[in-house]
């Protein structure tokens, strides 16, 4: 085999065996689930706590530690290096236990402290708790004869998640709105999607609910046609482009209406508006 041919299948069973690992990682992140999906220590709190869930047939482990993020435009979480923020924020966390099995079928809980709280500055801090599944123990099996120059990859899919610890000390506030509505495509073969651009001001991350409703003229009742779960804008960006697939009514978009677009905080009992937009479509 030449060096080209063998470079090749090479290149041929690494992108087939990744392809096979990002499969299994997400099929096995389905067994484990965190809640809540973020720790929120606000004024007047030291505590707070995660839940993992093991749903599967079989014990996970994982090792904790700090890691540094960083929201994009586009809501993606970029790694970074060192901040000088984040470092402040670690020397007052500890977190327990550092390494925790989850039993198949229960749950386990991972706490975090806030330590000498008044030497922290009076606004809102953000890190992220990381969570590193150790790859399950494999028999070892007797090596088999294999064919000159041929060459073995074995890759181990390794679960990881990380879940937002967020520090509220002192009155931060946010403001948001919610510009540049457009519907994206209106082609029978693709789904229709409503791009929009979520402004934030202020110095304090928001969550919430995204929700889409037509109101058709002549139409007996406003129709839901579109929802997001859970939406973030962290503090790190002061705006988020996101994307909204929708469900037209029966008759479509059929004009003169308006889509209403309403961004709400439901963290609380009481559910707070963030902001609201309109789309008129003829």
């Amino acid at each position: 085999m030449s060096l080209q041919q063998q470079a090749r299948t090479i290149t041929q069973v690494v992108a087939m065996a990744l392809l096979m690992v990002m499969t299994a990682a997400l099929a096995g992140a389905e067994g484990i689930e965190v809640h809540p999906k973020r720790i929120i220590i606000e004024e007047g709190r030291r505590h707070g706590a995660a839940t993992l869930s093991n749903a599967g047939d079989a014990p996970v482990t994982f090792i904790l530690e700090w890691r540094r993020y960083k929201m994009t435009e586009n809501g993606g979480m970029h790694p970074i290096e060192t901040a000088e923020d984040s470092e402040a924020i670690v020397s007052h966390l500890r977190f327990f236990p550092r390494r925790v099995t989850v039993p198949p079928k229960s749950n386990q809980t991972v706490r975090v402290m806030v330590r000498q709280i008044d030497e922290l500055a009076q606004r809102e801090h953000l890190i992220h708790l990381f969570f590193r599944a150790l790859p399950k123990a494999e028999k070892i099996e007797a090596p088999q004869e294999i064919e000159p120059d041929v060459m073995e990859i074995k890759l181990t899919a390794v679960q990881s998640m990380a879940v937002p610890v967020i520090i509220r000390l002192g009155s931060p506030v946010a403001h948001i709105a919610l510009t540049e509505l457009k519907i994206e495509s209106n082609d029978q073969d693709e789904p229709v999607r409503l791009t929009f651009l979520c402004l934030r001001e202020g110095n304090r991350s928001v969550f919430g609910d995204i929700e889409a409703t037509w109101y058709g003229q002549g139409a007996s009742a406003p129709v839901p046609v579109g929802r997001l779960g859970s939406v973030a804008i962290y503090t790190s960006v002061s705006q988020r482009r996101v994307t909204l697939d929708l469900q037209p009514p029966e008759n479509g978009f059929t004009g003169p209406g308006e889509i209403h677009l309403v961004y709400t905080d439901r963290q609380k009992a009481r559910p707070i508006e963030l902001a609201q937009a309109r789309l008129p479509l003829e």
